[in-house]
């Protein structure tokens, strides 16, 4: 291997390192941001308004016995 090849391989491990390096820490720098972002009320984004609900649950009358009903039972029991 030649001075000038040994120069180039070492240059573009040095380069790779380097990208790798500045990906890295700018992954970093974004997780900080992003937790910094989350966690601080009002930035992300606004709480919504909570609205009093006014209206009444319908008053449930349970089970009722109708004729189509009574009829089913008459044609199960024979």
């Amino acid at each position: 291997m030649s001075k000038t090849e040994k120069h180039d391989t070492q240059r573009s491990e040095v380069l790779r390192v380097n990208k790798r390096r500045a990906f890295l820490r700018g992954s970093a720098m974004l997780g900080a941001g992003a937790a910094v972002a989350a966690t601080t009320p009002g930035i992300a984004a606004p709480l919504p308004e909570v609205e009093q609900q006014t209206t009444a649950e319908p008053e449930r009358k349970g089970y009722q016995l109708t004729e189509h009903v009574a009829a089913y039972y008459r044609s199960a029991a024979s």
